[in-house]
């Protein structure tokens, strides 16, 4: 039965019994982890006989759903950035015995990238340290690490590595140092993994064309075809002009809609990845 230390009290409980308490709690606890492991892990076997190595196993939008449901659970007393901490640390030592994986990071030296690779992947989880995006492509191309951490687009002096995904790479999720409003320091992870929708949505898509054209009337023309975008960045490679645009809701890599899209305006269109919004 939960006491409070209000009523414990009075109800007779003295500081040995309550610490003796905590003892059986710890141990129902461990139970309860291991329990939930073991259910994971049966879950991983299944996945096993049809998933594609680590890409088969990686959901974030399941994690996504699964943090969402704890953080709006009535009758926590802890933080909700405690609870997150620690599913998170769950989730991912699972994810380690189902697949062993590595986590590359874009790192300014500040320690940031790695804090939010930390905080998100768990202590468990090898992270590799790169100086340049093209070094973290290169690495997710020969296998050397699964996944990849990456400035958010148009932020820093590599926030402009968007120009360069290719498949079969893409975004997969947003991290952000301060999770419940998307504030403070924030990347993205590339990875191979699908996507899936989770109802509180954002996708990034590429629009290039060769002369420079007025973002806000590619935004009008997007609007107009039932998209909800904002521009978050705009680059030159080549001789092609490239404006990034941040789609409210998911949005499929081949969406009828671009085809008329490009006949309306001469660009070129790239699906960049997709991402569940940061709690709240």
């Amino acid at each position: 039965m939960f006491l409070s230390m209000g009523n414990s009290t009075q109800s007779g409980y003295d500081l040995n019994d309550l610490r003796k308490l905590i003892d059986e709690t710890d141990r129902d606890l461990l139970n309860l982890m291991e329990k939930r492991a073991q259910l994971a892990l049966a879950i991983g076997k299944l996945k096993g006989r049809n998933a594609n190595g680590f890409d088969g196993f990686y959901r974030p939008s399941r994690e996504m759903h699964v943090l969402n449901k704890i953080v709006s659970h009535e009758n926590s007393s802890l933080p909700k950035i405690t609870l997150i901490a620690i599913w998170r640390e769950i989730i991912s030592s699972v994810l380690q015995m189902q697949s062993p994986f590595s986590v590359a990071i874009c790192d300014d030296g500040s320690g940031d990238m790695r804090a939010l690779a930390r905080n998100q992947f768990g202590i468990s989880t090898p992270i590799l340290p790169l100086a340049s995006p093209s070094q973290l492509f290169a690495a997710l191309a020969s296998k050397r690490v699964q996944l990849g951490l990456l400035a958010f687009p148009g932020k820093g002096p590599t926030g402009n590595w968007w120009l360069h995904l290719s498949a079969p790479y893409h975004v997969l999720a947003h991290l952000s140092s301060y999770p419940f409003q998307g504030t403070g320091q924030n990347a993205l992870v590339i990875g191979q993994a699908a996507i899936e929708e989770t109802g509180r949505d954002r996708s990034l898509i590429d629009f290039s064309c060769e002369q420079q054209l007025s973002c806000t009337h590619l935004c009008n023309v997007v609007r107009e075809k039932g998209f909800a975008p904002s521009p978050l960045d705009a680059q030159e490679k080549g001789n092609r002009i490239h404006y990034l645009l941040q789609m409210e809701g998911f949005v499929e890599p081949n969406d009828p809609r671009f085809q008329e899209i490009s006949s309306v305006l001469p660009v070129e269109i790239r699906w960049i990845g997709a991402y569940a919004c940061p709690l709240e």
